[in-house]
């Protein structure tokens, strides 16, 4: 399955430097369903559950939550699924997470980590509803494409350009002064 992708010209500031990146197509994809909010329609214990595109600090949870599960690198597929079925209150956690999506509707107090009666209610319906795991692995596989990591690492790829770009200019502009510095002490 080969991925298509767009080149971007960025030239703004930069006074004809090119800076090149690939973009997936699907990274694309969900930028624009993030700008339209568009939701993922999941159906969950006899309820439709809208999963809008997840806010950066829900990511920012479930990541935590993923990284508590997944302690080791280079890890199979069934080595994840392994360590998630020994952890299922942290992946019960991300799903309530993704299905609320919203500060105020998983916390009480959120400095202090107190959940709300809500996420309380999600949480004990997921861990000791009537559910099929199947459902769960739908679902949590819808959450997990929702959690996009490509942005950051653009946006990194850019950062980097920027800096190279600055620093480049700064050595010329070194470079000339040590110039012009050498030719007033031959003179």
């Amino acid at each position: 399955m080969g991925r298509k992708k767009k080149e971007i010209e960025v030239d703004e500031n930069l006074k004809g430097s090119k800076v090149t990146n690939q973009v997936p197509i699907e990274a694309q994809e969900k930028l624009i369903q993030l700008m339209n909010d568009s939701p993922t329609i999941v159906k969950l214990h006899g309820t439709e559950w809208e999963i809008h595109s997840l806010r950066p600090a829900v990511q920012w949870l479930i990541c935590e939550e993923a990284v508590e599960i997944v302690k080791a690198d280079n890890m199979t597929i069934g080595d994840v699924l392994k360590a998630m079925s020994k952890e299922l209150p942290r992946v019960v956690r991300v799903l309530s997470y993704a299905l609320l999506n919203d500060k105020d509707r998983i916390f009480i107090d959120y400095r202090k980590r107190i959940y709300s009666e809500e996420f309380e209610s999600v949480y004990d319906t997921l861990m000791w509803g009537d559910i099929k795991m199947r459902n769960w692995a739908q679902l949590l596989m819808e959450v997990l494409n929702l959690v996009d990591v490509s942005f950051f690492f653009l946006s990194t790829d850019v950062i980097q350009t920027i800096r190279k770009t600055s620093l480049e200019r700064k050595v010329t502009m070194e470079e000339q002064k040590q110039l012009l510095q050498e030719l007033n002490t031959v003179k």
